[in-house]
C-alpha cells in the first residue's frame, strides 16, 4: 500500500473547496492509501480547522470539526520524525511534514504550500500537489488504436 504524509492545507482544502485534496482524502478513507501523521501534526490539524474564519463555513456544510479530525487520527499511523538539522523552507511548521514523511518512510509528501513542492524530491522523497499524487495513482487512459484508416 502507498504511504503518505499530507500537509494540512490539503486537508483544509479539501473540507473547504473539495476538489482534488477531498481526492486524496478519499483515498485514505477508503483504505487505498495509508496516511502517515505524528500527534503533532494532527494536533496542529485541529488548531486550524478551529479558527474561527474556518467556522462559518464548517457549519454552512454541517460537518463537525472534531468528527473530521477524530476520523483522520484513527486512519492515521503514527510514527517518530526524522529531525533534519538543517533549514529546508522558510516556515520551520513546514519542516515538520518532510520530517514526519521521512521518519515513516512515506512514499509521498502531498502538499499545497510551494515551499514544500518547489523541493520536488527531498532525500528521495517525492513532495507533490494533490492534482500530481493522483495523476501518479491514476494510470492513463489507453488511447484505442485507429484501426479505421486505410494504408
Amino acid at each position: 500500500m502507498i504511504s503518505v504524509v499530507i500537509d494540512n492545507n490539503v486537508f483544509v482544502s479539501a473540507f473547504l473547496r473539495g476538489g482534488k485534496p477531498l481526492e486524496v482524502l478519499n483515498l485514505v478513507g477508503r483504505g487505498y492509501v495509508q496516511l502517515i501523521s505524528t500527534e503533532a501534526i494532527m494536533d496542529q490539524l485541529r488548531a486550524v480547522l478551529l479558527r474561527p474564519k474556518f467556522r462559518p463555513d464548517f457549519e454552512a456544510r454541517g460537518q463537525d470539526i472534531e468528527e473530521i479530525v477524530r476520523r483522520y487520527m484513527k486512519l492515521a499511523r503514527y510514527v517518530t520524525p526524522l529531525i533534519i538539522p538543517e533549514k529546508i523552507v522558510r516556515d520551520d511548521e513546514d519542516k515538520q511534514f518532510v520530517e514526519c514523511a521521512l521518519g515513516g518512510k512515506a512514499d509521498y509528501l502531498v502538499s499545497g504550500d510551494k515551499d514544500l513542492t518547489s523541493l520536488g524530491v527531498f532525500r528521495g522523497l517525492p513532495i507533490v500537489t494533490p492534482a500530481q499524487f493522483l495523476a501518479i495513482l491514476t494510470p492513463p487512459a489507453e488511447v484505442p488504436s485507429d484501426d479505421t484508416q486505410s494504408e
